[in-house]
């Protein structure tokens, strides 16, 4: 049976989902098509109720105590894949974004958000 956990943080009550296998290989298979942040935003939606809007105005120590239940609830996902490992895919597509935002700066292309608006001055 799946298991559910609840939590209340801000007056509001939140619940934790044990994700299924079905929702980790579908979720694994999707990644790999969604940019990052969708990526995560798409996996808050399958661990818990909670809106990315209402996860941005919580604080790291409130985002821990969430990611502990989340932890505990998927326990047997966690033990079997550690969160290391599920983990270094997400630090290798960082770490490869920002190497190649690197080499396009000091190549001198920069970024479009980044770039010099025209008629400024520093």
């Amino acid at each position: 049976m799946k298991k559910t956990a609840t939590i209340t943080l801000n007056e509001r009550v939140i619940t934790i989902n044990e994700l299924t296998m079905r929702q980790i290989l579908d979720f694994k298979d999707r990644f790999s098509t969604l940019d990052m942040m969708a990526g995560m935003q798409e996996l808050v939606t399958m661990l818990t109720d909670a809106t990315p809007d209402f996860l941005l105005n919580l604080t790291p120590s409130e985002l821990r105590t969430i990611f502990e239940k989340v932890k505990e609830v998927n326990a047997d996902f966690f033990a079997l894949l550690p969160l290391d490992v599920l983990l270094a895919g997400y630090r290798d597509m960082v770490i490869e974004t920002v190497r190649q935002n690197l080499s396009a700066l000091s190549a001198g292309s920069l970024l479009p958000d980044m770039a010099p608006v025209h008629g400024a001055t520093a």
